[in-house]
């Protein structure tokens, strides 16, 4: 069975209580660090809330290739690089990456979010 990506948005992303609003109002399960009481937690935490809850994390950090690297099954990462993009772009982006891949492909990957993927819309 193919399941919609679930993403969880990194404590220091930018902007990131409208991005969860604007992806939620697209029907995209999204929660934030404050929301799931990880306001200002470590990278190592923020990482265990992803892999217990089987969610994508979507961050600007760039530790976190450093989680991918070590090859623990994870549900995905989307690295963003901070400043490139407009929370717009950032949106689209990850509502492009909602509609064409699913959880399982998701799996163990990491996706970097940046301006050729998004102009190719």
């Amino acid at each position: 069975m193919t399941r919609s990506i679930r993403y969880h948005l990194d404590h220091d992303f930018n902007c990131c209580n409208a991005i969860a609003k604007a992806l939620r109002e697209k029907g995209i399960n999204v929660t934030v660090s404050r929301q799931v009481g990880l306001a200002g937690a470590s990278d190592d935490e923020q990482w265990e809330q992803a892999l217990r809850t089987g969610r994508v994390i979507v961050t600007h950090d760039a530790h976190f290739i450093d989680f991918w690297r070590r090859q623990v099954e994870h549900a995905g990462i989307v690295r963003c690089q901070q400043g490139e993009l407009s929370v717009g772009d950032v949106i689209r982006g990850l509502v492009l990456i909602w509609e064409t891949c699913s959880s399982e492909e998701m799996i163990g990957s990491i996706i970097f979010l940046n301006r050729s993927l998004i102009e190719g819309l």
